[in-house]
């Protein structure tokens, strides 16, 4: 049982023994009011931390962007004089035997997969094409190869499909930008004399 007073600005609430005077809590509307002001007020506060949080992230995302096109930018010279070295490579190749071939053996069917994906999250798209890509071989070929893997994403997708054909692979390979060193390291295992006879003679 409760009683309103003229204007609505005082709520009493009943005792236990329901007695309208008895024990009971009064509650104004002024204090509703405030309590009301004071969570907005503090939504606030949240809403414009947010704000600044995310502006400062803007803010280095696009310092970082900057950095990787200036590189991308002085990278250009040294990616076309390598495609331009691959094509004459090609070119001056063309219609030659494979050394296997010369030799009288078998060719093999055999192939060298290679997928490269991030340790981490945050590049989804990119991770799942190339591991949607890797399986769509899988698929249609009717042989098929070793993968020698460089990323972490892509070995926890690719483990379930196909762990007895990944011979290595690499986590971390990236994780700081690429030094020759680093390069050498991970193309090491194919580059090798043994690892290009197993793959000649698909053994």
């Amino acid at each position: 049982m409760s009683m309103m007073m003229r204007g609505g600005s005082l709520f009493k609430a009943a005792g236990r023994n329901g007695s309208l005077f008895g024990p009971g809590k009064v509650v104004t509307v002024q204090d509703r009011g405030m309590a009301n002001l004071k969570a907005v007020r503090n939504r606030m506060r949240s809403v414009s931390s947010i704000s600044k949080i995310t502006k400062a992230m803007k803010m280095v995302a696009a310092a970082k962007l900057r950095g990787v096109q200036t590189k991308q930018e002085l990278a250009r010279p040294f990616s076309k004089a390598m495609a331009d070295f691959f094509k004459h490579l090609e070119d001056s190749t063309e219609g030659a035997q494979t050394p296997t071939a010369a030799s009288g053996e078998p060719e093999s069917k055999k192939k060298l997969i290679i997928p490269m994906t991030s340790d981490r999250g945050l590049c989804g798209g990119v991770n799942s094409s190339v591991v949607k890509e890797v399986k769509a071989m899988y698929r249609t070929e009717t042989v098929h190869g070793d993968i020698m893997l460089v990323g972490d994403k892509g070995r926890d997708a690719l483990t379930r499909v196909a762990a007895k054909d990944i011979v290595v692979s690499f986590k971390d390979a990236f994780k700081t930008p690429p030094t020759f060193t680093q390069v050498k390291l991970i193309s090491s295992p194919w580059t090798t004399l043994s690892c290009l006879k197993m793959l000649g003679r698909g053994s």
